[in-house]
């Protein structure tokens, strides 16, 4: 859990503002929350809730801008997933 936190943590201060930049941080968050899910450390909605804490907000509030277009039928306050956050910031 550690390890996630300081992946989590270093992404935020960083201010990620190219493609590969939020490539490498997905890259390394993924190996760990893909093992602490499939241990059953956390759950999916807590994945989902640290891989968004991770994005700065000028980042955040381009992937909330892209995903209220792309995902209508997500209700407001409900969390989007981390594949959604991906698709996103790709695009």
């Amino acid at each position: 859990m550690a390890d996630l936190d300081r992946i989590m943590g270093k992404a935020a201060r960083t201010d990620i503002k190219t493609i590969g930049q939020f490539a490498d941080y997905y890259r390394q968050f993924y190996q760990v929350s893909k093992w602490l899910t499939d241990s059953g450390r956390i759950g999916s909605l807590e994945r989902d809730h640290f891989f968004r804490n991770g994005l700065g907000p000028g980042l955040w509030s381009n992937i909330q801008h892209r995903l209220s277009i792309v995902e209508r039928d997500v209700r407001p306050g409900d969390p989007y997933t981390m594949t959604q956050m991906k698709a996103a910031a790709e695009f």
